[in-house]
């Protein structure tokens, strides 16, 4: 996109302009450049360079350079062009108008989302970082209106705190609930439609989604009220810090989230996952509405009779038991294992687990046995354990097999 330089006649006096001129679609869902791929409309941005003697006594007097500035842009362009591409943009000013401090809303969490992969700061240096970037000619704000006070305030207009303080106060048992105290209603709509849009977009359909908890630790005060952030244990070794945790389900071959909910941070992975069994299926179901076969890949810390049970012919799931759980089995020779896979030995049998019928494929590794055990009681508590949920299934293909591995 080059400019040039551009004379004009004003009161018979000529002045000259650099000019630049681009074309950008109306649409920014629309791509290419040939007929029918969109309507487009002309952009021109002006800088005005005075008239041809002060042009003449500006070059005269620069007899050295009159400096140079730079700005990021090899970083944050890309993202914010995989915004617009993907439609992400579009999203965001749907479901989040209005301004706030003369910056549309929308934009303080477009900022957000750039930010964190590029260079997360705090809110109140949002400014200062966002100066120093393209960002500001690209989304079009003013980087000084941008601090701590103007990010929460554009923040509580979507997620308003108050209301929430005001409906745990009229339902006081919600405060003990897993999920109370945030009502995140309008960033779900989002995730659904950007999920729609990337599913239709790019073809995705998976063979098998991933599901897992974490959690990450703050430091809001012991005396600050949340229904959400807890102390518990911290695999940080951050135990004094209250902390909030984090559920989300991926697809296997793109890692694209697609559900998410937040919960109170001291909670185990398995009463988190009885509370979120029915929605996230439901999820899975929508946001995949053309795979009858989807697999659910689970955490050990999932399990329960519940759990189970609450996704018993709903959909197929692949999960890890503890051998020290069915202690028959581990009296079976290693020998007796008839598959092998590279240097696996695997053996697959129907097996009741939580009262459901699954399919059950235990490996074993000789050489790792064979490492390890002078140091166990047992010499086969080194094999690994997985549960496959199949209704028709009586053993392992090569493929579930891999799968399980």
């Amino acid at each position: 996109m080059s400019g040039n330089i551009v004379k004009k006649v004003i009161n018979g006096k000529y002045y000259y302009y650099y000019q630049k001129t681009w074309r950008e679609k109306i649409d920014s869902s629309d791509f290419g450049k040939k007929l029918g791929s969109g309507k487009s409309r002309v952009r021109t941005r002006s800088e005005y360079l005075g008239s041809a003697e002060h042009i003449r006594q500006r070059v005269l007097r620069s007899r050295e350079p009159l400096g140079a500035s730079h700005r990021d842009f090899g970083f944050v362009a890309p993202l914010h062009q995989t915004a617009l591409d993907t439609g992400l943009i579009e999203i965001l000013r749907k479901h989040i108008p209005g301004k706030r401090f003369g910056i549309e809303r929308w934009n303080y969490f477009m900022l957000s989302i750039i930010n964190r992969p590029a260079q997360a700061t705090s809110k109140e240096q949002m400014g200062d970082w966002s100066a120093k970037t393209v960002l500001a000619d690209l989304i079009g704000f003013s980087p000084k209106k941008l601090n701590r006070k103007s990010f929460w305030y554009a923040i509580d207009d979507v997620i308003c705190g108050k209301e929430l303080r005001r409906r745990r106060e009229k339902d006081k048992k919600a405060s003990g609930e897993l999920l109370a105290g945030l009502d995140d209603a309008v960033l779900r709509d989002m995730e659904d439609e950007l999920g729609q849009i990337l599913v239709e977009r790019f073809d995705i359909e998976p063979e098998a989604v991933l599901y897992d908890t974490t959690y990450f630790f703050t430091y809001i005060e012991a005396a600050t009220p949340s229904a959400l952030a807890a102390t518990g244990h911290s695999k940080d070794s951050r135990h004094h810090l209250r902390q909030v945790g984090l559920a989300l389900c991926a697809d296997k071959q793109w890692g694209i989230p697609f559900f998410h909910r937040i919960y109170r941070g001291n909670s185990h992975d398995s009463p988190t996952f009885s509370h979120l069994v029915d929605e996230l299926i439901d999820q899975i179901n929508n946001s995949f509405p053309r795979i009858a076969d989807l697999v659910l890949i689970l955490d050990k810390g999932n399990n329960s009779r519940d759990n189970f049970k609450a996704m018993q012919d709903r959909i197929d799931w692949i999960g890890s038991l503890a051998p020290s759980h069915y202690p028959d089995l581990l009296d079976i020779d290693h020998e007796q294992y008839p598959g092998c896979w590279k240097e696996t030995r695997h053996l697959s049998l129907c097996c009741k687990v939580s009262g459901i019928k699954c399919l059950l494929v235990m490996t074993c590794n000789p050489a790792l046995r064979a490492g390890r055990s002078a140091h166990l009681t047992h010499p086969w508590k080194n094999s690994n354990w997985q549960c496959v949920k199949k209704s028709t299934a009586t053993s392992a293909s090569p493929k579930e097999f891999r799968a399980a591995s």
